[in-house]
């Protein structure tokens, strides 16, 4: 696929924007329940902050000017995301994203921009258990298919990741499986990533939500992997009326 026709199929399907697929029974899939996000979620902002070898009083004391990244996701009424900014804190100055979503049926086609490149998302959702989603580069070629499952509350389960080169597998340690563990409230609490062949963990993040907002949405969350590095995430919602 050349990346000129996705960008134009992307401006066809705005104008007639939707929300992902009904299922019998259970509902309609959005993308804020993959994750049991309360509330019908107009905007949330993140701000993201990262350190190694300290203690969890010293992260949690950080100064909140000090953020790494800052991530704001801006959602539709029917709970699917619109458009996402992500900004990333670098020693001369930052570099700043943005996508911009469209949704028709239970598909959805995405677009970035990174300074001058530009590269592409498709999601297609399967029998509301299953979705594909697929990553292309500023060519148009495939370079990653995310298969993600979900439970019967639309929930993630786990991610299968498999990532391409000149549109052929690559070795096997391109080829992962990730793993998303909750609470019984189902708030996120453990995330594993491993190699689907031999099982190695790449990835070993406990995930701690240590403040929620109202609606019980967390709004403070300290991660820390198996390596000692630690990340503290502040989150802000907004809501539509």
């Amino acid at each position: 696929m050349k990346l000129y026709i996705y960008i134009i199929f992307v401006l066809l399907l705005s104008n007639s924007m939707s929300c992902a697929q009904q299922v019998k029974n259970r509902g309609r899939y959005s993308e804020l329940k993959e994750w049991a996000v309360r509330g019908n979620v107009k905007t949330e902002t993140l701000l993201v902050f990262e350190n190694s070898g300290v203690s969890d009083e010293k992260m949690l004391s950080t100064d909140t000017a000090h953020w790494k990244s800052k991530v704001i996701l801006h959602y539709n009424r029917e709970g699917n995301c619109e458009r996402m900014e992500n900004i990333v804190r670098l020693t001369d100055g930052c570099d700043t994203s943005t996508t911009i979503y469209a949704y028709k049926g239970p598909g959805r086609m995405g677009i970035t921009r990174l300074k001058n490149e530009i590269t592409g998302s498709s999601k297609k959702m399967v029998n509301g258990r299953y979705y594909f989603d697929s990553s292309f580069d500023q060519a148009g070629r495939l370079i990653l298919v995310t298969t993600a499952q979900l439970n019967e509350n639309f929930r993630v389960v786990s991610m299968e990741e498999k990532y391409f080169e000149n549109e052929a597998t690559t070795t096997a340690t391109d080829h992962n499986i990730v793993e998303y563990s909750f609470d019984p409230r189902d708030h996120l609490m453990k995330i594993v990533s491993k190699n689907k062949a031999t099982k190695q963990v790449y990835i070993s993040l406990d995930v701690q939500n240590l403040a929620f907002d109202t609606r019980g949405n967390a709004i403070k969350t300290l991660k820390k992997n198996l390596s000692g590095k630690k990340r503290l995430v502040l989150s802000r919602w907004e809501y539509f009326e």
